[in-house]
């Protein structure tokens, strides 16, 4: 996975915990061999090279950890530049040359110590369960694993888990529709915006335009800019055209982005002049209905959905799913 020092010290634990259960079950004691595997899930098709940095942090997470043997999925590269990955975390940064380098380390092994516990708790929990193959058929695996990817999804889908490239920071001018049957199968944490932004893409090659979203910009210097380029970031993750501007006349949605106070006489000035969609970038709770009476359609923020929101924003506007 992703989350560097946290994968060190699941290998770690691995180790610990291994001991500790051949001595809960007398067992004569050995040495646990462990072969890593870069993750799928966190792999992206836009902006593919990310992958390369992120398959890379994984591969050395591993080593560190105290892998035996490890394999580097390519993922939007080519395979020999994952068979470098090895080459350079062997021979050029010597990682073969030192044994367990987080040992000693406060926060690592602190870490270690921290999931050792749990895990050793899951397991107490489970052999009371009967073992694992009871746990498993009482339907408490599936729950658990749908719980955390629940949680996992939810995540990226609010773009409090970033994913770079995909629900944030997104390169519009990107194109990846001929590349998307090239990508892994399985589950991915990307592929609810991957299907938004395909979808735009087909939109685009059927009808020639892509959908051009408005940020009006307006009062509050510092507020009405942190709000656009919250916006540009927002709207750009579904592949939209979104540009900033003072004429709505060709535009498919137009964004309000102004301080809160200012939303009301912005919005009584704008929704009459413009038949497009008017979104509020904000939350100001206090005015929703009275923004909502002046014209607004919606408001995004912070707290939103993206997922959702982008979806509901493609079927309103006529971007449907037709392959």
């Amino acid at each position: 996975g992703s989350n560097h020092f946290m994968e060190i010290a699941k290998l770690r634990a691995v180790r610990l915990l291994w001991a500790q259960a051949e001595a809960a079950f007398g067992r004569t004691p050995s040495t646990v061999r462990i072969h890593a595997r870069t993750a799928g899930e966190n792999k992206t098709l836009f902006d593919p090279h990310v992958n390369m940095l992120r398959v890379t942090t994984e591969a050395l997470s591993a080593v560190l950890g105290g892998c035996d043997s490890l394999t580097i999925t390519p993922c939007g590269f080519d395979a020999h530049l994952a068979d470098n990955v090895h080459h350079i975390l062997r021979e050029e940064s010597h990682l073969d040359k030192v044994l367990d380098p987080g040992a000693g380390s406060y926060y690592v092994e602190a870490l270690t110590d921290a999931v050792a516990r749990q895990a050793w708790t899951l397991f107490q929990a489970i052999e009371a369960a009967g073992g694992f193959a009871a746990w498993r058929a009482s339907g408490a695996l599936d729950a658990a694993l749908s719980k955390a990817r629940e949680g996992k999804e939810k995540a990226v889908a609010t773009r409090r888990r970033v994913l770079v490239g995909t629900n944030n920071y997104p390169n519009v001018a990107e194109r990846r529709l001929d590349a998307a049957s090239r990508m892994p199968g399985g589950w991915r944490l990307a592929s609810a915006f991957e299907a938004i932004r395909l979808r735009t893409e087909r939109h685009a090659a059927a009808t020639g335009r892509t959908p051009r979203v408005l940020l009006l910009e307006h009062g509050d210097l510092k507020t009405r800019k942190a709000r656009a380029a919250f916006c540009l970031n927002f709207f750009g993750c579904a592949g939209f055209d979104v540009a900033r501007g003072e004429s709505v006349a060709d535009a498919d949605l137009v964004v309000l982005c102004s301080s809160d106070p200012e939303y009301l006489a912005l919005a009584k000035d704008v929704c009459p002049r413009t038949t497009a969609p008017v979104i509020v970038a904000g939350n100001p709770k206090d005015q929703i209905d009275a923004l909502r009476e002046a014209g607004v359609a919606d408001f995004v923020h912070v707290g939103s959905n993206a997922v959702d929101t982008l979806t509901s924003w493609q079927h309103r506007l006529g971007i449907e799913d037709n392959r």
